[in-house]
């Protein structure tokens, strides 16, 4: 039986808060949680199209990453016009800027992430009026973007991003397990297939659209799920230290058809898991094996940096939240796969 992602909208909920989050966290509300995942798979997929030449800023980030003492004089510079006062509301959610093999000299892509009920008043109001600003700001900042990407002139095409999340993995970030004060239970994930509901296949240009899916999990079943899905969680970690996987890897899951069936108790209880929840079983594993599938790429991927050069960090520590949560969903995807229950996506078919 095939799994959807978008299990259809009688189980969806206004995006809110993160269950569980803390102030100090950087992501405490789900449309931040929702900008952020974005930003990383677009991060991965532009920086690999226009390498090395290539920057991205995040509205989410600015604080946290890109304006520390690492950031380079061209990122200060962008991010105290997207600050000053008049400037806050231009901020982009990610902006993508490149030296292009394309025709162009420099391309400025904007991309916005909103709710499919926001969609027209999100091209409109944010994609369309940025655009029209950012050329402006991009010919001021001419000398220090020539100085950046070594040109002596140069031309600037902005415009909205044609990126949309095309791997399966790109469609789904994990939220935490919820529980209310009544005692109900759910499996939730922010959802991006909206994003191809509106234009389709293709969607909007500049746009992302993402809805909140929201399961419920009952009482017998909760009491399974925290041994069941730390023991994968365990069997990663284990097969990391034996060197079954390589650090630093991504998309490699350990998941195979003799480890299921080598613990049929397991498979049975797993398979239970995916007749109830369905896709909540990729979500549920995701969250158990964060810590060390996400956990290591994230720190293999810094380490990296600092070895070569101790001057890259905030841009590897983006690459490897990317990583992360890529290796993590797809590990996630694969356990489903391997137990006769692979994941369908609208417009790019069964992974």
């Amino acid at each position: 039986m095939d799994l959807h992602i978008c299990p259809g909208p009688l189980m969806t909920r206004k995006p809110g808060r993160i269950y569980g989050a803390s102030d100090r966290e950087p992501y405490t509300m789900e449309w931040q949680w929702a900008q952020g995942v974005t930003y990383g798979y677009y991060y991965m997929d532009f920086r690999r199209e226009y390498y090395p030449y290539a920057m991205v800023l995040s509205e989410a980030m600015f604080s946290t990453i890109l304006s520390d003492s690492l950031t380079n004089e061209l990122f200060g510079m962008l991010t105290a016009d997207f600050r000053g006062s008049g400037g806050g509301l231009l901020r982009p959610d990610i902006l993508g800027l490149a030296k292009s093999t394309e025709g162009f000299d420099i391309i400025l892509e904007l991309l916005e992430v909103s709710t499919i009920g926001q969609a027209t008043s999100t091209l409109k109001g944010d994609v369309i009026r940025k655009l029209d600003k950012f050329s402006t700001i991009i010919q001021r900042l001419a000398p220090e973007i020539s100085r950046e990407f070594s040109l002596t002139s140069y031309a600037v095409a902005a415009r909205a991003s044609s990126w949309k999340p095309r791997q399966a993995f790109q469609r789904v970030a994990p939220l935490p397990l919820r529980q209310d004060s009544s005692g109900g239970r759910w499996v939730e994930w922010i959802c991006f297939e909206p994003t191809f509901r509106i234009n389709p296949p293709d969607g909007l240009p500049g746009v992302i659209l993402y809805e909140i899916h929201s399961v419920p999990i009952d009482s017998e079943l909760w009491k399974r799920i925290p041994e069941l899905f730390q023991k994968i969680a365990e069997t990663e970690e284990r097969n990391r230290r034996m060197g079954k996987i390589s650090y630093g890897q991504t998309l490699t899951p350990w998941t195979t058809a003799m480890d299921i069936e080598r613990n049929p108790y397991d498979r049975e209880n797993l398979l239970v898991v995916t007749g109830v929840l369905g896709i909540g079983l990729v979500i549920i594993a995701s969250i158990y094996l964060w810590p060390v599938v996400a956990g290591e790429e994230f720190a293999y991927t810094v380490a990296g940096a600092l070895l070569a050069s101790g001057k890259e960090v905030a841009d590897s520590a983006i690459a490897g939240f990317s990583a992360g949560v890529a290796s993590t969903v797809t590990t996630g995807m694969t356990l489903s796969s391997t137990l006769g229950h692979p994941i369908v996506t609208k417009g790019v078919g069964v992974y």
